[in-house]
Parts: structure tokens; C-alpha cells; sequence
């Protein structure tokens, strides 16, 4: 299961290294990819000490709906601004 994990993990982030690298100018790629997985990471980093302390603190079921709920608003903005991640006609060939 671990090499399964790694392989998905692998394919995960170059599909994200290529997303990032389409919507950069060309000559600003290697900036513009290390800004914008910064501010990826940002929530990651900024929310993990409450994580943390809400699991210690909360029944797991209740830190589980917790989790899940903090989840809709991205996917909802994910299914709002979807038109707008189209591909460039150059980057498909």
C-alpha cells in the first residue's frame, strides 16, 4: 500500500507542477511555481498547530465532521472559478 501511496503522491504532484507551470509566463516559471506553492502550503502550515490540538481535545467523529466541513468552501470555490482553469490553446501542442 505505501508504493501505491508514492506512485499516486508522484502523479499528484506533477499534474500539480504542471498546472502551476501553465499559468506562468514562461520566462517567471521557476519564481511564479515557488510563490504559488508557497501560498499552497500556507493554510497547511498556518492550520496544522489547531488540527492537532482540535484532535487531542475533540471525539473523533466530531474532529472527522470538523475536517470534512472545512473542506466545502474550497470545493466550492473549486466548482465556481472551474471555467476559468481552462488550457491554453499553445500548451496543448
Amino acid at each position: 500500500s505505501m508504493g501505491v501511496e508514492n506512485i499516486a503522491c508522484g502523479m499528484g504532484t506533477t499534474a500539480y507542477l504542471v498546472f502551476l507551470s501553465t499559468r506562468s509566463k514562461r520566462p517567471f516559471t521557476a519564481t511564479h511555481f515557488a510563490l504559488l506553492c508557497s501560498f499552497g502550503s500556507l493554510c497547511r502550515v498556518c492550520l496544522s498547530s489547531f488540527a492537532g490540538f482540535a484532535a487531542d481535545h475533540l471525539p473523533w467523529d466530531t474532529f472527522y465532521l470538523l475536517t470534512a466541513l472545512a473542506c466545502v468552501p474550497c470545493v466550492l470555490l473549486l466548482t465556481h472559478s472551474a471555467p476559468s482553469f481552462r488550457m491554453p490553446k499553445t500548451a496543448l501542442g
